[in-house]
């Protein structure tokens, strides 16, 4: 997971803990799927939402992660609640 992503798992993590108790379960369904990525990596749907092309996303309970295929790696690149929007300021920060 790149840096960025792995932030964006622990933000979740401790808002979570914060308000809803807690967070391992959707750190695993989170982990999980970004595994599953390595023998699949274009199992996701292709991201809707950019007019970039090669984003895809893979959904893991009620987040979305979204990476990038590229020739050695899958490079995860947030993730985020999904009622959140990609074009929300919060899902980059």
């Amino acid at each position: 997971m790149a840096e960025g992503s792995r932030e964006d798992v622990e933000r979740i993590s401790d808002w979570l803990l914060r308000f809803r108790g807690d967070p391992r379960a959707a750190h695993r369904r989170i982990r999980s799927a970004a595994g599953r990525l390595r023998r699949f990596p274009f199992s996701g749907r292709v991201v809707d939402e950019f007019q970039l092309e090669g984003f895809r996303e893979v959904v893991a309970g009620s987040y979305r992660i979204l990476y990038l295929v590229e020739p050695d790696v899958v490079r995860i690149v947030a993730v985020f609640h999904g009622a959140m929007s990609l074009d929300d300021e919060s899902a980059s920060e």
